[in-house]
């Protein structure tokens, strides 16, 4: 195994200290135990806390704690031919796949733009890794003729892996599409990363669910505000797999923390309140965004799509951005710095100037705009994710958060 560096994790490790507002965050905001007892009525909660207080900090069983694969089974309950196994985190569920479904040489396709671990992984376990590219200037719609003609040219291929939700652009297959590429596939791996999934307006299947050969990834952290507990899970039909993966996690993690499971449980038996209570959050978001889909406007106190009044101190400037309507989902999208339509007080150093009397059109230019107003807002504690990190091809784009909307 050889990993490059983490890009995208690595820009949030150098810069963590630096900021205290994110535009680009992709998890909900975090919970308290006490948030998570109050969902339950008053008597059940002196118990719940008691129970928590008296746990006995021991390695788990090499599956994990039977509580939490219960209340995964109540999720489930209406598939219940699926296998799980816990995971710390959805990342951690990544590896463990990865590792135990590919070696060196096998070829897979990937879904781009996407979260880098799903193809950084497999690249650097020696697999071959093919794109499949969701182009911004078709507005990340999907394209199955490109997929069919990529496996026409390279049969040898055994997976498709996808986020659905995705992450970065927030396009979300629906169960037609699903079954679109599960057809296309022809008994081949269909590897989804769904860790948006529960918050997903248009709630689409879990790939695992609808296909013999599907595996679904889904963790606590972004659909439930629970980040720092990792703890996430691996879904599939397949009883092998999970063997596979319950044997290289014996090189990882070893066991699941059974006081990070003891505190999920908490939220998953009360999935329902806490899934709705983030839908309404992000519909607001999105209602906010779309009375203006042509910018938003960015402030030291949020995003706002209304008027603002730009001679403000607190105005940092205003970024156009294309929506995905029918088919978004999750916590983010792709935002586009338009040099014709934006007003970003970021962009008036001598260097960008330069640049722009060379090339308005200059991807240099661009991803120097991009740079730019990342440095900008950092020195104002504000933080946004630079679309370089998906990709050298997104240097021109950021990701923005549904929920970061004032």
């Amino acid at each position: 195994m050889l990993f490059n560096n983490f890009e995208l994790e690595d820009l949030y490790n150098s810069y963590e200290k630096d900021y205290f507002f994110s535009f680009s965050t992709a998890c909900l905001n975090p919970l308290t135990i006490n948030q998570l007892l109050s969902l339950y009525d008053e008597k059940d909660q002196e118990f719940l806390l008691k129970d928590l207080v008296n746990l006995e900090l021991d390695y788990s069983s090499k599956y994990g704690l039977e509580e939490f694969y219960s209340a995964l089974e109540n999720i489930y309950k209406q598939y219940p031919k699926l296998k799980f196994l816990s995971s710390s985190g959805a990342a951690e569920a990544i590896i463990l796949l990865f590792s135990s479904l590919f070696t060196l040489g096998d070829s897979l396709i990937v879904q781009k733009p996407i979260y880098p671990s799903l193809y950084k992984i497999p690249e650097g376990l020696g697999c071959k890794v093919i794109d499949w590219d969701f182009k911004w200037a078709e507005d990340f719609k999907l394209n199955l003729e490109s997929l069919k003609k990529i496996i026409s040219e390279n049969p040898e291929v055994k997976a498709l892996v996808i986020n659905n939700p995705n992450n970065p652009c927030g396009y979300c297959f629906n169960e037609f599409e699903l079954k679109e590429l599960i057809n296309i596939l022809n008994g081949r791996y269909l590897i989804a990363d769904e860790v948006f999934r529960d918050i997903c307006l248009n709630l689409p299947p879990p790939v695992a669910s609808i296909y013999e050969k599907g595996i679904s990834i889904s963790d606590v952290s972004k659909s439930y505000g629970l980040q720092g507990l990792r703890v996430g899970w691996i879904a599939t039909q397949d009883e092998k797999i999970i063997e596979d993966c319950l044997a290289q996690k014996s090189y990882f993690s070893l066991r699941t923390s059974i006081l990070s499971e003891k505190v999920a449980v908490l939220a998953l038996n009360k999935r329902e309140v806490l899934l709705e209570n983030s839908k309404i959050l992000i519909r607001r978001g999105l209602n906010k965004i779309y009375e203006n889909p042509y910018a938003i406007k960015l402030t030291k106190a949020g995003l706002n799509t209304r008027v603002c009044d730009q001679s403000s101190e607190s105005f940092l400037g205003e970024a156009s951005i294309d929506l995905l309507r029918d088919s978004f989902g999750g916590l983010c999208m792709l935002a586009k710095l338009n040099s014709n339509k934006n007003n970003l007080k970021s962009l008036t150093n001598a260097k960008l100037s330069s640049l722009a009397n060379e090339n308005a059109e200059n991807k240099d230019y661009e991803q120097s705009r991009v740079e730019d107003f990342f440095q900008e807002l950092i020195e104002q504690g504000i933080f946004i994710l630079p679309g370089k990190v998906f990709g050298a091809e997104y240097s021109e784009y950021f990701r923005l958060s549904v929920l970061r909307t004032s």
